[in-house]
């Protein structure tokens, strides 16, 4: 499932940084699988934020879990910042 894929690769990411002073954003830059996420949350204008002090748990989708929304889903998304906001924002 891509949630599991999305926490397994950025709980892998993080142990493999563990002794780095990476924040989450970074981390998630280091895998490709999450550039989606990553653009999205420079979007949202949270990148700053996540990238202060924690801690943080960030629970977030693959590309390939983005890729398979919906015909005009994305586009939605990066146009209205306010419910994609709303979106990163909804609890699990």
């Amino acid at each position: 499932s891509p949630i599991i894929t999305a926490v397994s690769a950025l709980w892998f990411n993080h142990a493999a940084a563990q002794n780095e002073d990476l924040t989450i954003v970074e981390i998630c830059q280091m895998d490709p699988d999450f550039s989606i996420l990553v653009d999205l949350v420079v979007v949202a204008g949270l990148a700053e934020e996540l990238s202060s002090e924690g801690p943080f748990t960030l629970f977030g989708p693959t590309n390939s879990a983005f890729e398979k929304a919906p015909d005009g889903f994305m586009p939605f998304l990066y146009s209205d910042v306010d419910a994609l906001r709303d979106l990163l924002f909804f609890p699990c």
